[in-house]
């Protein structure tokens, strides 16, 4: 009984923190311009801070990025789980995961190398290594934050996904931004976030 309420005390102060994050402003989502085919975003604001647990949900997986201030640089930690497959990871530090993928070797990195108070640059790479097909994504992004400095955008350039099947390879340029909502100021577990 004492487990169950302690579960139950948790849950709902992570469906409180949640609806708090939610009630507070609306999200900044990006959209696709059907003109212009480029995509439209929340601007940048100089609102709020970097520190604590920031998330994104899609139909199709769910992201929390953990992020800290270290001699006035960020640095995030990044947890990533598909709702299609059985695909999950979490980083270190340094933005960096190795992980396996049906037996498959996969790794990842969303390093920051530049950042401040307020933006912050850096790389995307993302391989899974199938043996005879495999996806590879390369980009570098930016991150911001936008409207009440609660939410932060992830601004991908140059994304390029090339997916090999065979001796045959498909390369695809994508116009990429995710819209990330602040959960709570301190680092909060995915099952807080998630439960």
């Amino acid at each position: 009984m004492l487990f169950q309420t302690g579960y139950r005390a948790r849950t709902l102060a992570a469906i409180a923190v949640l609806a708090a994050a939610w009630l507070a402003a609306p999200p900044a989502s990006p959209q696709t311009s059907r003109e212009t085919g480029t995509l439209e975003v929340a601007k940048q604001s100089d609102r709020g801070d970097w520190n604590g647990t920031w998330y994104y949900v899609s139909r199709d997986f769910r992201i929390i990025i953990w992020m800290r201030t270290t001699k006035g640089k960020p640095e995030l930690q990044l947890q990533y789980r598909s709702a299609t497959a059985a695909e999950g990871f979490v980083t270190d530090w340094t933005g960096e995961a190795n992980y396996e993928v049906r037996r498959a070797p996969a790794n990842f990195a969303m390093k920051i190398e530049q950042g401040d108070l307020n933006t912050a640059s850096g790389s995307w790479d993302w391989t899974l290594d199938f043996g005879d097909s495999s996806r590879v994504e390369k980009a570098g992004f930016k991150l911001y934050r936008a409207g009440d400095g609660r939410s932060m955008v992830v601004l991908f350039e140059d994304l390029e996904r090339v997916v090999r099947r065979g001796s045959s390879d498909r390369r695809h340029e994508i116009a990429r931004a995710w819209s990330f909502r602040k959960a709570s100021r301190r680092h909060v577990r995915w099952d807080e976030v998630f439960p």
